[in-house]
């Protein structure tokens, strides 16, 4: 069935002579399709997410198509393109070969989209291919962050390809492991497609991939992003409880844990914070001892003692007040079990525990009281959603996982109103750690992609879970007992170094990324959401029209350009190079923009 999925209504462009294209997608799937609704789920999502507007086209009813011409792409997402008609066929050939831009993400055939889809040798129908399809490699710049990520059989599954590769005449851009093409990019007439010969981008992770698939087939493309990213510090002020002194660093074996962050890790991370422009997010846990009745006491939060000035002080309340005055102090739980009913007596005694932690809060005087939860080990319930609430009623975002984990125990979140609590917002988070590994790598860049949001986090004390000081334990954050920076002839090693590149790659990609306290990210994230964007292109310039301000990249596709001197209401923030072509980040500075391209 044909419906607009969401956006205002806008003239066509037979009622404005000055445009000649609108930006709208129309995603094409078919409902009976059970193989590939999945992936026109997340197409939806990830539409959404990108404040793009669309239309929706059910191919499986036989109504009368829209007009093509009136949108600036086609996004299929189905493998029954078997299902259309000759005619359908040959509309969508001309709206291509006359300049439209198509991208398929799901593998789909039709012997007459053969050539089109970059096939030399159409067959009726292909077989699929089983062997050598594992990982994922990008060949070429042509996606911004993306270029030289090489996914593993464990990091990624699901192609399913077809058996057959594309011709001379189409660009590879991504392999399996082995070499195999999984997706390409070519020029067909006057338009462009990219085929992708999988099922992966199915997956939640590969929503950016969606987006700039779309980005590659337009020749002008418009998209906001939130421009907002995060890190949070669980568990910081760290435990360091009285029986961690003889928990060692490889590097720095000889000096106690308190005496390690205060004098290392802190001052470490401070200067990386200054040198990339970053804003933390702390969380501590205010007992670690697993408490879960009442009296809800906080001895052990006093216990460890640093000198200040001569004097000594509590080490937990001296961090937690400086990193609320430099960043934010959130908040990681009472203790760290989480707030389930299977934790906890019932949500009553979860409430007098975060109570007592707000009773705590003021004594020590650690400034704004908590505005951002994340919850113990990443799990929480409908009982614990509430409790938070309930205990603490200005506090506003909740920050699970984003990618992983079971809905059930309040993971594989998206942004928006938390379900079980409409008075939270969730924030989930992405990416972890400190070693930026392809997998890693690849999460975040994706989740840029697609909104322009980066939300990540790290243990303070990753460094010290190795399998030397935690024997018993099955998984660590360390695995490897890497040290935090250990400088040997003609290398720097451990999990600083680790970090500080991750950083300087992300500058390097994304310098224009803004990092806030996860505070000050929620209006900004709530802000994109809400936003809607309306571009029109005509044929030397685009203009947008926005609800609410915001950033926005254009990429210029086929040697076209923006003239730097021909903004209203914008300004050019940064300019890349991505496979020959254009990509532009600008900060809107009012509520109708224009600009010239040449």
């Amino acid at each position: 069935m044909f419906s607009r999925v969401w956006g205002r209504p806008r003239p066509s462009p037979a009622t404005r002579p000055d445009v000649f294209c609108e930006q709208r997608i129309l995603l094409l799937h078919d409902s009976t399709d059970t193989y590939a609704v999945s992936a026109y789920e997340n197409a939806v999502k990830a539409l959404d997410y990108a404040r793009l507007e669309f239309e929706s086209l059910d191919f499986s009813h036989k109504e009368e198509w829209p007009d093509l011409t009136r949108f600036s792409s086609l996004l299929f997402c189905a493998e029954y393109l078997f299902n259309l008609d000759n005619r359908q066929v040959a509309v969508i050939r001309s709206y291509v070969s006359q300049g439209g831009g198509l991208a398929v993400i799901y593998r789909g055939w039709n012997v007459g989209l053969a050539d089109l889809l970059g096939v030399p040798d159409g067959k009726d129908w292909p077989a699929f291919f089983s062997s050598q399809v594992e990982g994922l490699h990008f060949t070429t710049d042509i996606f911004p962050g993306f270029q030289e990520i090489q996914l593993s059989s464990n990091d990624v599954s699901g192609h399913e390809p077809y058996d057959f590769e594309p011709g001379s005449q189409a660009q590879v851009i991504a392999t399996s492991g082995h070499g195999r093409p999984l997706a390409w990019f070519l020029r067909f007439g006057k338009g462009s497609v990219i085929y992708w010969n999988s099922a992966v981008l199915a997956e939640k992770t590969m929503r950016g991939l969606i987006v700039q698939s779309l980005m590659c087939v337009q020749q002008m493309s418009v998209l906001p992003i939130a421009n907002v990213a995060t890190i949070q510090v669980d568990d910081f002020p760290p435990p360091c409880e009285p029986d961690c002194a003889g928990l060692k660093v490889p590097d720095y074996g000889d000096l106690h844990p308190v005496n390690f962050f205060h004098q290392i890790w802190l001052p470490d991370m401070t200067a990386l914070a200054e040198d990339f422009g970053l804003t933390y997010t702390c969380l501590p846990i205010f007992d670690y001892a697993g408490v879960g009745e009442p009296p809800f006491e906080f001895d052990n939060w006093h216990e460890q003692k640093i000198e200040i000035d001569g004097a000594p002080v509590s080490y937990k309340t001296h961090t937690a007040w400086n990193a609320a005055r430099k960043g934010e102090l959130g908040l990681h739980g009472y203790n760290h079990s989480e707030l389930t009913l299977e934790k906890w007596r019932d949500k009553a005694a979860m409430v007098s525990a975060l109570k007592a932690v707000v009773e705590h809060w003021k004594r020590d005087d650690l400034g704004p009281l908590p505005a951002t939860y994340v919850p113990p080990n990443n799990i929480y319930d409908a009982a614990g959603a509430r409790a938070i609430s309930e205990a603490i009623p200005g506090l506003q975002v909740i920050c699970g996982l984003y990618l992983s984990g079971d809905f059930e125990d309040g993971a594989d979140r998206e942004f928006g109103p938390e379900p079980w609590n409409s008075r939270l917002f969730c924030m989930p988070r992405a990416t972890w750690g400190y070693e930026c590994t392809d997998k890693q790598r690849f999460a975040m860049v994706s989740q840029i992609a697609n909104m322009g949001v980066w939300t990540h986090f790290i243990h303070a004390d990753d460094v010290y879970e190795t399998p030397g000081n935690y024997p018993e334990m099955l998984y660590h954050r360390n695995p490897d007992s890497k040290p935090w920076r250990q400088t040997g002839p003609g290398q720097e090693d451990g999990l600083f170094y680790a970090f500080q590149t991750w950083m300087e790659f992300t500058r390097s990609e994304f310098p224009w990324l803004q990092f806030v306290a996860t505070r000050a990210a929620l209006p900004i994230v709530k802000s994109h959401l809400d936003n809607e964007v309306g571009v029109r292109f005509a044929r030397n310039s685009l203009s947008l029209s926005m609800k609410n301000l915001t950033c926005f990249q254009i990429r210029l596709n086929n040697g076209l350009h923006l003239n730097p001197a021909g903004l209203s209401n914008a300004e050019l923030v940064h300019c890349q190079n991505c496979n020959g072509d254009e990509l532009y980040t600008l900060r809107a500075t009012g509520h109708d923009v224009k600009l010239e391209i040449f």
